[in-house]
């Protein structure tokens, strides 16, 4: 879903199926994450199919200060019928409906930290760059967050 503009009108969206599961550890200073998720076009002749699993780490540096680390990995079960051949798809950021990119694998790593001051806000940064050869779209990634609870 989205405009022509931004080369997101391509086929009807995508479902996106997916688990979650966390664990706290050390008397909840730390914590656990893992997710694994299914990206399904509703047309797969116009945009790639893929699968993910998503690993995360923290743990409590400071009352207010928390550090963690993320790998992820992307695998395009399917490429587009149509579209370009590209050798990228977009990864988690859009599906551009490559036909030259089935079978391949990106992992990535990320490290960051996040501050919460208080239950009413909490910021975050992040760093990630590509493990493997192929990159898709990453070279390297920041994020930045900030939440606002009221």
């Amino acid at each position: 879903m989205g405009s022509k503009q931004s080369s997101q009108a391509v086929g009807d969206g995508e479902f996106h199926f997916f688990a979650t599961g966390g664990q706290r550890l050390l008397g909840g200073n730390a914590h656990i994450l893992s997710s694994f998720g299914w990206q399904l076009p509703v047309d797969q002749s116009v945009q790639s199919t893929t699968v993910h699993w998503n690993n995360h780490f923290d743990v409590k540096l400071t009352d207010r200060v928390y550090l963690f680390t993320e790998n992820s990995w992307w695998h395009w079960v399917d490429e587009a019928e149509t579209g370009l051949a590209l050798g990228v798809s977009g990864q988690d950021l859009i599906n551009l409906g490559a036909t030259d990119v089935e079978g391949n694998d990106l992992v990535t790593h990320n490290v960051g930290m996040k501050f919460k001051p208080n239950g009413s806000f909490e910021a975050g940064v992040a760093y990630e760059f590509p493990l493997t050869a192929f990159k898709d779209v990453l070279e390297d990634r920041v994020t930045v967050d900030m939440i606002f609870r009221y």
